[in-house]
């Protein structure tokens, strides 16, 4: 995702570390278990980082002209 969508397009993403995901789920996952979030938490003396997570009201619709199949 990091590298086809904008931050814009993705339906959910992390100011903090341009972290982009699909499920909100995810994007909380990621608060505790991706290291450089952490760290960068830590060198703004935040314990927390709900301001930085976003939940964007219209991502970017993928369909199947996105995608391709491919052969074995």
């Amino acid at each position: 995702m990091k590298k086809h969508m904008s931050l814009g397009q993705a339906p959910y993403y992390c100011r903090l570390c341009l972290f982009r995901c699909f499920k909100r789920e995810e994007l909380e996952k990621h608060v505790h278990s991706f290291r450089r979030h952490a760290l960068v938490l830590q060198e703004k003396n935040n314990p927390e980082s709900p301001e930085f997570l976003v939940s964007n009201p219209f991502p970017y619709p993928i369909t199947d002209r996105d995608v391709a199949a491919l052969s074995a």
